[in-house]
C-alpha cells in the first residue's frame, strides 16, 4: 500500500480465503476483529497488514505443496510448516524426542532442522523461561532428562 492509499488501492486479505486453510482464515478474522486493533492505528493500515500476512500464507502453502514428498527422517516428527530462514532458503522445525523435566515452562529436546533437499540437523535443546527458579529435586530431574537426550541424541 502506498503512503495515503486505502483499503480499495489494495484489497482485503479475503480476496485469498478459498486458498488459504481453515485455521488460516480462522487466525486473520481472529486478528482482525481483535486484539491487533489496539497496536495499529489506522483501519487502511491494519488491512494492508492482514494482506501481507495472507500473502505470507499463501507462500507458506505453496511450498509445503512444492515440499510434500521431502520424507521426513526415521524416527522425527515435522511440528511445523515450511518456513523461510533469514537467507531465503526455506526449512521445517523437526522433533525426535521430548524429555521431562518436571518443571513448568522448563523443555528438553533433541530437535533439528531440515531442508527441502531432505538434510538435516539434530540438536539437544534446552528451553527455560527466564524466572524459572528450581529446587534441588528438580535440577536432578532436570539432569535425567539432559543425560537422556545425550544419549538419544548419540545414538541419532
Amino acid at each position: 500500500m502506498n503512503a495515503g492509499g486505502t483499503v480499495a488501492d489494495v484489497g482485503s486479505w479475503r480476496q485469498y480465503a478459498d486458498q488459504l486453510t481453515p485455521e488460516q482464515v480462522e487466525h486473520l478474522e481472529y486478528v482482525q476483529a481483535k486484539e491487533y486493533r489496539q497496536y495499529v492505528d489506522t483501519p487502511e493500515r491494519r488491512e494492508g497488514d492482514l494482506l501481507d500476512l495472507a500473502r505470507t500464507y499463501l507462500e507458506r502453502n505453496r511450498k509445503n505443496a512444492e515440499f510434500a514428498d521431502v520424507p521426513v527422517p526415521h524416527g522425527a516428527e515435522a511440528r511445523f510448516d515450511w518456513g523461510p530462514e533469514s537467507h531465503g532458503e526455506w526449512r521445517r522445525s523437526l522433533v525426535w524426542g521430548e524429555y521431562p523435566t518436571g518443571i513448568e515452562d522448563v523443555y528438553v529436546l533433541v530437535s533439528g532442522m531440515q531442508k527441502p533437499d531432505g538434510t538435516y540437523t539434530r540438536q539437544l535443546g534446552l528451553f527455560v523461561d527466564d524466572d524459572v527458579a528450581m529446587t534441588a529435586e528438580q535440577a536432578r530431574t532436570l539432569a535425567a532428562a539432559l543425560l537422556k537426550a545425550a544419549d538419544d541424541l548419540d545414538r541419532g
